[in-house]
């Protein structure tokens, strides 16, 4: 497919171009033809996601808010790290209990307001994350770039100029286009290609591709017809980055779009699937302590007391006292008593201090909610 006529490649497979502008994704939909294999993984995805779909109703209600939070968490901590911070969803935990935020908790907070819009996915739009999810002013945080730039592959081996000026802006406003138009095209397609088009456009100083997984995965929120999922698809991404690096390129070099939308679904797939074995494994330990809680010589009323505190944990596997007894609305000797329980149970394990509160952390809990 010829993707962009000022665009050469050598007998090297370098790219030699003086400014690679992407063809419109309209364009893009009229020429590409997907194989057997694309049209299978979209039925696998679709399962995947309908599997997801019923775990979570088969979930505690009370636990399903939670779990919600716990995605962007991790999309933001997994994002972070495909961008060399060691950025942990344990981090993120901590921060959230107060004390200094680290980068970790302020994305979350970037990550967790956007997904609250429901205002329309357009140009505007793109420009309010930006804002949200860059805190250096001198990356002009919500403003479109103006004049060139070059930007490197994972292996610096290939240089791209994305578009400029009045191209950048034609570029933005066929993508603003295409998100928001009704076709026939499967929204997971169009997922794909959208997180494709907003990297390559580039069209900010710095938190482009942040901004692009963070756009996608509000895109398949808001039109995942199984409800309202947050597929925090950059754990993939990060464990197969150099295939991430790989497959983009492939489609600015080779217009490969096959390769890409393949990719992105095994994302998707593999997302769809971990996101239920972490409610199936959340479940089995909570069934598994509430038992041992049950079993125990205290009056049923600790007992319930401490089910209720296994519960907010379960996606919340660190916390203090006094975070409990804000969620619990319980008092502090009450809650105190409580803990110490647990702990004694080895359930929980004490583990220092933040902003002078004692932490404490539900171990099994939190290596589920990190691997």
């Amino acid at each position: 497919m010829n993707i962009n006529p000022r665009m050469l490649v050598n007998s090297k497979g370098k790219l030699l171009h003086d400014v690679f502008v992407p063809l419109p994704l309209q364009e893009v939909e009229k020429k590409i033809v997907f194989d057997i294999d694309v049209l299978t993984l979209l039925m696998e995805t679709t399962d995947a996601i309908n599997r997801l779909h019923n775990a979570c109703q088969e979930t505690e209600p009370g636990l399903r808010a939670y779990f919600h939070d716990y995605c962007l968490k991790k999309e933001a901590s997994e994002s972070l790290v495909m961008n060399g911070n060691n950025a942990t969803i344990a981090a993120i935990y901590e921060s959230e209990l107060g004390g200094a935020a680290d980068a970790g908790y302020r994305f979350y907070e970037a990550v967790r307001a956007s997904a609250g819009e429901t205002g329309a996915l357009d140009n505007e739009f793109i420009k309010t994350l930006h804002r949200r999810i860059i805190p250096d002013k001198n990356a002009l945080p919500g403003h479109i770039r103006s004049g060139r730039m070059t930007i490197y592959s994972y292996y610096r081996h290939n240089r791209l100029n994305p578009p400029y000026d009045e191209e950048l802006e034609a570029a933005m406003n066929a993508l603003e286009e295409y998100v928001n138009r009704s076709a026939n095209t499967n929204y997971l397609v169009k997922a794909a290609l959208i997180h494709y088009q907003l990297t390559t456009i580039h069209p900010f100083f710095d938190g482009n591709d942040r901004l692009a997984r963070l756009f996608v995965m509000l895109y398949l929120r808001r039109f995942n017809p199984c409800g309202s999922y947050c597929f925090y698809l950059s754990r993939y991404f990060a464990r197969n980055e150099g295939e991430y690096y790989r497959s983009l390129n492939a489609v600015r070099s080779h217009g490969n779009f096959q390769g890409w939308v393949e990719y992105f679904l095994k994302a998707l797939i593999a997302t769809s699937n971990h996101m239920r074995n972490v409610l199936k494994y959340t479940a089995a330990l909570l069934t598994r302590n509430r038992r041992r809680v049950l079993e125990t010589p205290h009056s049923n009323s600790i007992k319930n007391n401490l089910v209720s505190a296994l519960q907010y944990m379960a996606f919340n596997p660190v916390v203090t006292i006094n975070r409990l007894c804000i969620a619990q609305r319980k008092s502090f000797p009450i809650l105190s008593r409580n803990v110490k329980i647990l702990e004694g149970m080895g359930i929980l394990e004490a583990a220092g201090f933040r902003d002078r509160s004692r932490l404490y952390v539900y171990r099994e809990q939190l290596d589920i909610l990190a691997d």
